[in-house]
């Protein structure tokens, strides 16, 4: 494969993806989109060594849940990883979520219902927050000043995952030699084809397999919370997701 392919193809982020070397196959978890069933799922289904009983916030402890994240894989294995993605060697799998429902409900969940005083997001990123936005310190951002602080980019939690485009997590997913995508309303489908790969009849978490969380209630407060402001801010930082997520959907 030339060194210049490799160099200006959007590769999954690292981070995020998960690679089944004997399936052939990788998969991009996205914050947000139902990543705590999908790393407890892919855990369960490759047999790893869990504790037990695993605490829910152990899942995405990399150490005690030790997926096989392409992050933590040596330069050589990368490498490797990339020229097979690319050659469509491996087939790269996502879920991707309604754009709008997804970054309303990391808001919801993150910053304005957010509680725990002790939480990443309650030491660094609501007080970061506050500063660029010039807030009091009680007083927390309505969504659309989230969104134009997510748009100013001036602080490193700006890119924080749970709001990051789903784009810049799958990069050139739709557009890679064996890709399968799919929007969340088909998550079945992707269950589905995901056990088909590793050879499984492993179930799908349920609720009764996560620990008791109330729902921000996202999905049902798109249309009162999307006013013309909103809608043309986020469009400006979700262009790409919108685009992505309305072709899945076809």
């Amino acid at each position: 494969m030339p060194e210049s392919l490799l160099s200006t193809q959007k590769l999954p982020c690292a981070e995020h993806t998960i690679w089944l070397r004997e399936q052939k196959a990788a998969f991009v978890y996205i914050p947000k989109v139902a990543c705590t069933s999908w790393k407890l799922f892919l855990a369960r289904a490759l047999q790893l060594p869990l504790p037990n009983p695993l605490p829910l916030a152990a899942v995405h402890d990399r150490e005690q849940v030790p997926l096989p994240y392409l992050s933590r894989m040596g330069t050589g294995e990368k490498a490797r990883f990339r020229i097979e993605l690319i050659a469509g060697e491996i087939t790269l799998m996502a879920v991707i979520r309604n754009p709008r429902e997804r970054i309303l409900s990391a808001y919801l969940d993150k910053v304005w219902l957010h509680r725990n005083p002790k939480s990443y997001f309650s030491l660094v990123v609501l007080p970061q927050l506050q500063i660029d936005l010039q807030l009091d310190g009680l007083k927390r951002p309505s969504f659309l000043q989230f969104l134009q602080w997510l748009d100013l980019g001036r602080s490193s939690s700006c890119s924080n995952d749970h709001w990051l485009p789903q784009r810049r997590l799958i990069g050139d997913g739709e557009t890679l030699p064996a890709a399968q995508l799919w929007p969340m309303e088909h998550m079945g489908e992707a269950v589905a084809a995901m056990q088909r790969v590793i050879g499984t009849s492993q179930p799908f978490p349920g609720r009764e397999d996560l620990a008791p969380r109330k729902s921000s209630g996202s999905g049902s407060r798109i249309q009162e919370v999307f006013t013309d402001e909103v809608e043309s801010q986020f469009r400006q930082i979700y262009a790409d997701d919108i685009d992505l997520y309305r072709y899945l959907s076809k």
